[in-house]
């Protein structure tokens, strides 16, 4: 009797260390892993704060403002890896290069982890753990690209002006996160401040367009009967000239100027928009999520018109954090999730198909953003602490059972996988 009970035994540690195996497989299965708690841990720790400062009590605090830390841990945070986890996967195959080995792209998430770990830990602690958080991301980061810089070199013609994107995107990422922790080490609070919002408009939303650009025409065309794909040569360039020009704006403290780079920004995303044809793909949740997601780009850059003629008129901020809220959540956030939803269900073996589940997270995430930017716009004078309090609430909804089921797959072999005869004793 003795021997089957070893033998559950065995079982029930090998278990963890087969999940693992799992999980480091491929790159986009251990990054996708790790960003996913890394969400869900930044999103429980902001609701956290909300709902400390609706009862009256003192919220978890560090050294640095609340905001601050939320917007830092999101997007130089947990999205981070959500981007290695895709460009490590999708790049070296752009540039018909060989993938990147397993002890760099490992080596890089477990650096990114570590700086995640520390930044998350500054929110109960001081400056100097944060600053070392932020300067581990920021180096680890930096590790990364360089290792996706090095298969870039064989990139050809058609992938050329992608993969010259999103790596310089990357590389100006890299370089905010090391300056925020230099800003912090130095005690420039307000050169710190800026970093966060700085990273959506000149790496994180210019690259989510960069690569929406070149994958979702390409899932159409393999959905849709004689569709054919629209990917103009001149859109990435102008768009990072108009991206770049916002930063620039941004970082001069001139917001009147969002006028001019953002009207044509939003001209530009709105005409892909009608050639790429939405109104096609009603029938298929995991293609139209990606438009959705998409029209969020759009309309996120016409609030930031009007506050930029608001700012000529003398009256900034008018609409507050309404056109980073439509950006961050509408557009960046949505888009990861149709595209970790495919690429999970895809690399995993299981049909390309988005279920009751994933769409229903998916509308309580349009939500969550409709209602984060009802906030500052002011639809509903004096409730704006209590439309935060929904919005979080509707991310969280929409985001913990949706992670949880994408990390069970990355803990799992794929479900198409030959399974292998059992062993004769």
């Amino acid at each position: 009797m003795s021997e089957p009970v070893a033998d559950r035994a065995c079982a029930r540690r090998a278990k963890p260390v087969a999940a693992w195996r799992h999980v480091v497989s491929m790159p986009h299965r251990l990054y996708f892993f790790l960003g996913l708690f890394a969400l869900m841990l930044a999103l429980f720790w902001w609701a956290l704060v909300l709902g400390a400062r609706s009862l009256g009590l003192a919220a978890p605090a560090g050294a640095l403002p609340a905001g601050w830390m939320h917007a830092w841990l999101l997007v130089f945070g947990a999205l981070v890896f959500i981007v290695f986890g895709f460009l490590m996967t999708a790049l070296p195959r752009w540039a018909d290069a060989p993938a990147v080995g397993a002890r760099a792209h490992g080596g890089v998430a477990l650096a990114l982890a570590a700086g995640y770990a520390m930044t998350f830990a500054g929110t109960f602690s001081g400056i100097g753990v944060t600053a070392a958080g932020m300067t581990t991301t920021g180096l680890a980061w930096l590790a990364g690209w360089v290792a996706l810089a090095v298969r870039a070199r064989r990139a050809g013609p058609r992938a050329a002006a992608h993969v010259a994107g999103v790596l310089l995107l990357l590389g100006l990422g890299a370089a905010l996160a090391l300056y925020g922790g230099a800003a912090l080490l130095t005690g420039d609070r307000a050169a710190f401040a800026r970093v966060p919002r700085l990273g959506v408009w000149v790496f994180l939303a210019p690259l989510v367009f960069v690569v929406t650009h070149r994958m979702l025409p390409f899932f159409a065309a393999g959905v849709l009967p004689e569709y054919a794909i629209y990917r103009p040569s001149w859109g990435p360039p102008l768009a990072l000239l108009l991206f770049f020009g916002h930063g620039l704006l941004l970082w001069l403290g001139a917001p009147a100027g969002f006028v001019v780079t953002d009207a044509a920004l939003a001209f530009i995303a709105a005409y892909l928009l009608v050639r790429w044809q939405p109104w096609r793909v009603r029938r298929n949740p995991l293609l139209w999520s990606l438009f959705v997601a998409y029209a969020w780009l759009p309309v996120a850059l016409t609030l930031s018109v009007v506050q930029g003629l608001c700012a000529a008129s003398g009256r900034y901020p008018v609409l507050a954090f309404a056109p980073l809220h439509a950006l961050t959540i509408g557009f960046v956030t949505s888009m990861v999730f149709a595209m970790v939803t495919r690429v999970s269900l895809g690399h995993s073996g299981r049909a390309l198909r988005m279920d009751r589940l994933g769409v229903g997270c998916f509308l309580f995430l349009q939500a969550a953003a409709a209602m984060r930017v009802a906030a500052d716009v002011g639809i509903a004078p004096g409730a704006r602490a209590t439309w935060m309090r929904a919005s979080i609430v509707c991310m969280l909804v929409a985001l913990v059972p949706w992670a949880l089921r994408c990390i069970r797959y990355y803990a799992q072999p794929r479900v198409d996988a030959p399974v292998r005869p059992a062993a004769k004793r």
